[in-house]
């Protein structure tokens, strides 16, 4: 299963959720990308601090922009907030049945019992839960360690919740 993370700049929330997860899940292929990406960028050092301090390896990210090929790739795509997310469904409306907010699918996926990876998702498209500005993750740039450990913390609780269901 090829899970992708998506945010605005693809240095903070979608590299930092992206790397946390291929250590946490090792068994999925995992990736990330920006709506406005600063391509060629590193991971913001705030972040990479706190994959670091997690037991993760931010060594040779490079931020890229998400476009038609890559889009198409994964089984899934979590966004950071309703505003990623809205940007990829109006570019590619195929693609709505596999994008989510982060905390719209964690929220739908911890009611669905017995389902695991591609079922899971399914069934979380079918339920067509709500995607709420409310549970977006805050962006970190620019708002020092304490606002990175914030956030880093709350992908985390996210992480722990859909990972196991993914691999399942």
């Amino acid at each position: 299963m090829h899970l992708m993370f998506v945010c605005t700049g693809n240095i903070c929330r979608s590299p930092y959720a992206e790397r946390r997860a291929a250590q946490l899940a090792p068994e999925l292929t995992v990736s990330s990308a920006g709506t406005d990406a600063m391509v060629g960028d590193p991971m913001y050092p705030e972040m990479a601090e706190q994959v670091t301090r997690r037991g993760g390896d931010p060594d040779g990210f490079i931020s890229r922009q998400l476009d038609p090929v890559l889009a198409r790739q994964p089984d899934l795509i979590l966004t950071a907030s309703a505003r990623h997310r809205r940007w990829i469904i109006e570019d590619w409306p195929e693609l709505a049945r596999r994008t989510f907010t982060l905390d719209q699918f964690t929220g739908a996926a911890v009611r669905v019992e017995d389902a695991t990876g591609p079922d899971l998702i399914d069934r979380v498209h079918r339920m067509r839960p709500r995607a709420d500005p409310l549970g977006d993750i805050p962006d970190p740039y620019r708002r020092g360690p304490a606002a990175a450990a914030q956030c880093a913390d709350l992908i985390d609780r996210h992480l722990t919740l859909i990972l196991p269901r993914l691999v399942g």
